[in-house]
């Protein structure tokens, strides 16, 4: 099935001047004052030379982002507004150079006047910082093997190197997970399949969730559909000691009977222990969807999931929970439903973590209206910043009914406010539409996303929204990129970035590129 398209002060180094008084030879009782590091030699000797200067300038345009530089590649100097800045001395006739580590999200940073040998203070180093842009790393092309619709977002490992899904695409059709190896340099190879699925058996098929990277390299996912009843695996891919991968294993069919939960449509998430929670859009004892835990074992398999609880569907419960879940430091799971709730319009709820380690019932933490304002139909993960505040989207609602961004502050206590929304999506060439996937924070607290829909050629965006210094968020959405759907360009963002310890934003587009199958791009 074709997937739908919706839519700086320098330091003071001082000469020191020695000064004495000589008499004149037989007396006379009259001196004079020389400088001289031999007194009495009659010689005049020049000040002594500074052993060291500084390196330093000034940098601009970091849009409320983070910024961090290194001298020599040491020294880093993190910047996080407009300003001077200025490294650590070093000694007289070195070099130095001057070089970007991390640029400012969705930004792109050029160094003049960074390298030279310290034969005085520097102080004129620019560092200047602009839009970064998209560059379409691959094109699916759905041929020989090839993926195609990747409809999920993307996962990094530790190397850098990105995995994905395709929804399609494979030696039979239902989709591959892939990756593109990280080149020394910084660019990425070309992809390679991983692991394509056959729905035989009990194989998955319907790829629609993402992947996620355990601490040994393994990749782990779930099958909105097949499986032995057909209602949905979770798999693995182990990595071998060579850097390969071994053929997916399915670690769960879901069955949709009693308490089992049925087609899981979302990445899942790790805690430090290792377990796996994730979320079903059906089954559980109402069939109203499930959250669910895999606990990991001491020989570092899964134990069959438990149901940790049903949604029931009522007014006052959620139903469909189409996204993953968060976890924040104490263990506590967060998440959306895609329906149910007061207006049936969805919500986002809360499962804590007790002391002993289990967790209590689902707790609304908002019910979405859709009227006003306030959003509808949040189908796409939350994500914390360092307070524990929620962020999300919602794929309708708002003032236009064509999505929001979300937050929920966390209070002092613990507790959190009703969502307020930071942004109504209006289309049309000045704006997104139809956000169905979710955010993701930079180290300033700016929020960026995409869309599915809108901006001139109506093919999706790239967003930002900036935290303003007094923790508000700006009121004007910035768009970064609007897609084309032209040449190699991505067409129907439907997943969410992710950003890498550079500074650049990573993603994938269901549609577009050469072949119109898709693309995997990076916005630098």
């Amino acid at each position: 099935m074709r997937p739908k398209k919706i839519k700086t002060v320098p330091s003071i180094v001082t000469t020191v001047i020695f000064s004495a008084t000589l008499g004149a030879c037989g007396g006379g009782g009259s001196s004079s004052t020389a400088t001289s590091s031999n007194p009495g030699s009659g010689s005049a000797v020049p000040p002594a030379a500074p052993t060291s200067y500084t390196i330093g300038g000034t940098a601009i345009g970091l849009n409320g982002g983070v910024l961090k530089l290194q001298n020599n590649g040491t020294d880093t100097q993190t910047l996080t507004s407009e300003g001077g800045f200025q490294f650590s001395s070093i000694t007289s006739g070195s070099p130095y150079s001057v070089a970007v580590s991390q640029h400012p999200a969705a930004r792109q940073c050029n160094v003049a006047n960074g390298s030279g040998n310290a034969t005085a203070n520097v102080n004129n180093v620019s560092v200047s910082c602009s839009p970064g842009q998209v560059s379409t790393l691959y094109s699916f092309t759905g041929a020989n093997g090839d993926g195609q619709y990747p409809e999920a977002g993307l996962a990094q490992d530790s190397a850098g190197n990105l995995f994905g899904t395709t929804y399609g695409g494979g030696s039979a059709g239902p989709g591959t997970v892939f990756q593109l190896k990280r080149n020394a340099d910084g660019t990425y190879a070309s992809p390679v399949t991983l692991y394509a699925f056959t729905g035989a058996g009990a194989g998955g098929t319907t790829l629609n969730a993402g992947l996620i990277v355990d601490r040994a390299g393994n990749l782990i996912g779930t099958t909105n559909t097949g499986g032995s009843s057909n209602a949905g695996t979770i798999f693995e891919l182990t990595r071998n000691a060579d850097g390969s991968y071994s053929p997916a294993v399915t670690l769960h069919s879901f069955t949709g009977v009693g308490t089992d939960g049925a087609y899981p449509d979302a990445s899942l998430v790790q805690d430090g222990a290792g377990n796996l929670f994730g979320t079903t859009i059906q089954g559980g004892s109402a069939n109203a969807g499930t959250v669910f835990e895999l606990a990991r074992k001491s020989d570092g398999t899964y134990a069959t999931p438990t149901t940790l609880y049903s949604f029931t569907g009522t007014a006052s419960d959620g139903k469909a929970p189409e996204a993953g879940l968060v976890l924040d430091s104490a263990g506590n799971l967060f998440g959306t439903t895609s329906a149910g709730g007061a207006a049936n319009s969805g919500t986002v709820f809360e499962l804590v973590r007790g002391s002993n380690g289990t967790f209590g019932p689902a707790v609304v933490l908002h019910s979405f209206s859709g009227t006003g304002s306030d959003g509808a139909i949040p189908n796409s993960p939350l994500v914390a910043d360092a307070a524990g505040n929620l962020f999300g989207t919602s794929s309708a609602g708002g003032a236009a009914s064509l999505g929001t961004v979300f937050m929920l502050r966390r209070s002092g206590d613990g507790t959190y406010t009703p969502a307020t929304t930071l942004h109504s999506f209006a289309g049309g060439s000045a704006d997104g539409a139809y956000p169905d996937a979710g955010l993701v924070l930079d180290g300033a607290g700016n929020i960026f996303g995409t869309t599915n829909a809108g901006g001139s050629a109506n093919s999706g965006t790239v967003f930002e929204i900036r935290r303003n210094s007094d923790g508000t968020y700006a009121s004007a959405i910035s768009l970064l990129h609007v897609f084309t759907g032209v040449g190699s360009d991505g067409n129907a963002p439907s997943a969410g970035l992710i950003l890498d310890s550079t500074g650049n934003l990573l993603g994938t587009t269901n549609m577009g590129g050469t072949a119109g199958l898709g693309t995997v791009f990076v916005l630098n």
